[in-house]
């Protein structure tokens, strides 16, 4: 299993200092397993979906970071989002992305990235249809405060 991050800050009296916490995949804050309901083995580094914990919502700008093994001829249907910069990592197998900005439909690859400006809202999909399991990593990050509906 690979290494993931967990990033926590604890300020000192002489200035804000940078905590990383390096932890394996047991260790992560939440786990959800692949089931008939969810499309995917997910690992959640913040609070997201059935997870809630208030002391971690988010670091900074950086609202979700959730690791995704997504199953074969399955995957996550299309869904809204609202300002939120979305940003997509294939670490293995095949996804297809479609979002309504675009209105096309991609094929990524291990190694592609993929990213959506969610701003006033945008509706997509991210779906396995392959007969292999495909990793992605998906990053969501918030925009300014002082500019709902627009990219960061």
């Amino acid at each position: 299993m690979p290494y993931h991050t967990c990033i926590k800050q604890t300020l000192r009296i002489n200035g804000p200092w940078l905590v990383i916490l390096v932890k394996k995949g047991a260790e992560l804050l939440h786990y959800l397993p692949a089931s008939e309901y969810h499309p995917a083995n997910t690992y959640f580094h913040f609070s997201f979906a059935n997870y809630y914990d208030p002391d971690n919502m988010h670091y900074g700008v950086l609202r979700v970071v959730n690791d995704d093994d997504v199953k074969p001829h399955s995957g996550f249907d299309r869904h809204p989002h609202k300002d939120m910069e979305i940003v997509s990592y294939l670490v293995k197998g095949n996804l297809t992305h479609w979002d309504s900005a675009t209105q096309v439909e991609d094929v990524l690859s291990r190694g592609h990235v993929q990213t959506v400006t969610a701003g006033n809202g945008v509706w997509h999909s991210e779906l396995n249809n392959h007969d292999e399991w495909c990793r992605f990593l998906q990053i969501w990050i918030l925009p300014p405060k002082t500019r709902p509906g627009s990219a960061v």
